[in-house]
């Protein structure tokens, strides 16, 4: 068979939704009723602030009223974009974030040079382990400056700047850190070694045991991948075909002995992985095993839209009294 390769500059996209439709287009509304949007931001490269404004103005023109930005698993990227997209959802003049070196020369300031079409905009940010560098900086950016809350559990915690020097009749450049990035509230919370606080942490701490993890990757694999969704069996189509038996002449039955037992040695596997985590203080202790019945769910992401509701209806109902009819206000006078 003969196919035809034609060599093209793939674009990574970085910007990405909850899933995809019919389309294979990123659906961004985890709440299409109150009008929350959803935005997984996977690196910060060169055109992400440009993806991230476009994909918030179609948003925008549909009643976005609040937003939940994951930054989870997000190693982070530029310097420059970091910049750029935190300076969306800041005032004029609030900083981003600094750096200090040694020279003077690596001392830089980073302030929102305007105000931010999204500014007021309600927001959630989710973070994790794996939420690094520029990350770091976005998540600090906007909770030091007081415009979202936190989710999730505490950064990675890399606050290093790394520059590529050109070495001398070669075409070969040395990576070196020069400076450290320092958050709008003034520390630097690089991970050294022993260091009891490093990154940023989450303003509602939300953990996850192992089996939640893996579930969560599995939910992003499922759809980040292309192509048309995989069919759901129904119960009763599982009922008919128990006992039919496949191309290789092995019944159900005998499938279903070597699934239970490949299922044992993955929980084995699940439970050493949890045992040395617990070891290494990653995780807190479970008490009880983990029998593989947890749902395919996401607590944070279901944590982050609960306050972005609460958040909302408090916007809609400041107080009570202003909440309150007439009729109920000459019921609440009554002795």
């Amino acid at each position: 068979m003969d196919f035809i390769l034609t060599r093209l500059k793939v674009k990574i996209q970085s910007v990405k939704g909850l899933a995809r439709d019919e389309n294979e287009k990123w659906n961004h509304w985890i709440n299409e009723e109150e009008r929350i949007a959803y935005i997984r931001l996977t690196s910060f490269q060169r055109n992400t602030k440009e993806d991230l404004e476009n994909t918030l103005e179609h948003l925008s023109a549909d009643g976005l009223r609040g937003l939940v930005l994951d930054l989870r698993s997000n190693p982070g990227g530029l310097l420059d974009s970091a910049w750029r997209v935190s300076s969306l959802f800041l005032k004029r003049g609030e900083n981003v974030v600094s750096t200090r070196g040694r020279h003077a020369s690596e001392n830089q300031r980073f302030d929102a040079t305007s105000d931010g079409p999204y500014a007021d905009l309600p927001m959630v940010v989710l973070t994790d382990e794996n939420s690094a560098s520029a990350s770091e900086i976005l998540a600090g950016a906007i909770k030091d400056n007081h415009h979202g809350t936190v989710v999730g559990a505490r950064t990675f915690g890399k606050f290093s700047v790394q520059n590529l020097i050109p070495l001398s009749r070669s075409r070969a450049k040395l990576k070196l850190t020069t400076a450290r990035y320092y958050l709008p509230s003034g520390v630097s919370l690089h991970r050294d070694p022993g260091a009891e606080k490093w990154g940023v942490d989450a303003d509602v701490p939300i953990r996850l045991v192992q089996k939640e993890k893996i579930n969560l990757w599995k939910m992003r694999r499922e759809a980040d991948r292309l192509g048309p969704p995989k069919p759901e069996i129904k119960e009763e189509e599982k009922k008919d075909g128990d006992e039919k038996k496949d191309d290789t002449g092995a019944s159900k039955s005998d499938k279903d002995d070597k699934a239970n037992k490949d299922e044992a040695g993955d929980a084995d596997e699940n439970a050493e992985l949890a045992e040395n985590d617990e070891k290494e203080g990653k995780l807190p202790p479970l008490e009880q095993p983990d029998e593989n019945t947890r749902p395919m769910k996401d607590p944070q992401l279901a944590v982050a839209s609960l306050i972005m509701r609460v958040q909302l209806l408090g916007t809609e109902f400041p107080t009570l009294a202003a909440a309150m009819t007439p009729e109920m206000e000459r019921q609440s006078a009554q002795p």
